[in-house]
């Protein structure tokens, strides 16, 4: 039997207008018979991700069978390599989550993403990027984190693209072919041959 874990499930208010309460997100995953799934902050309306990790963290606490967590930082802020070390040794966080779209940095620019990699691949757990997004996060540039760190388990989102054709199907299938500790998740994948073909 195989057990089906939702791995990038957000939770909270985002400064994009999304909200997803935790209760709601339970309810849900009832509804659909999912058992387990892992928590991601959203973007906050404060800019504070302090403040959604902790709450993040509180949720696995009171259902700890039903939800892990991914810690979330901006590349951006000289505090993110202390916050994942919080994330990761006070929080509980089994990895942590980046999102250069929202937050307005290239993955691929090593002196903001590089301390965040430093610490992910010591605690060995898992740095997951928001892919896809043009100019800032297509999978080549998260490619690079992964060379950089190739004992780091490096995950993109949505299947290492957006547009889920032409180049951005072949950038993604280059990526993981060249880096063997790059993974990818499958939510919004529709094209089947791209998912046989990588398997």
């Amino acid at each position: 039997m195989t057990t089906v874990i939702d791995i990038h499930a957000y939770v909270g208010r985002s400064l994009n207008g999304f909200e997803q309460t935790v209760d709601g997100l339970l309810a849900e995953m009832d509804r659909i018979e999912l058992p387990q799934a892992i928590l991601c902050p959203v973007r906050p309306e404060d800019y504070a991700y302090e403040s959604q990790n902790e709450a993040v963290a509180a949720a696995v606490a009171k259902h700890p069978g039903r939800f892990a967590a991914l810690g979330r930082v901006d590349a951006r802020q000289r505090t993110a390599a202390r916050e994942v070390e919080r994330c990761l040794d006070e929080l509980g966080a089994r990895g942590i989550f980046l999102h250069p779209w929202e937050d307005c940095y290239q993955a691929s620019e090593a002196r903001l993403v590089n301390p965040i990699a430093e610490v992910c691949q010591a605690h060995h757990v898992p740095l997951m990027v928001a892919t896809g997004y043009p100019w800032v996060s297509e999978a080549m540039q998260v490619g690079t984190i992964a060379q950089r760190f190739p004992e780091l388990p490096v995950i993109m989102t949505n299947g290492g693209m957006i547009n889920i054709s032409g180049l951005g199907q072949m950038a993604s299938w280059m990526t993981l072919q060249a880096n063997a500790n790059v993974y990818i998740t499958t939510s919004g994948v529709y094209r089947e041959d791209f998912l046989i073909e990588v398997m």
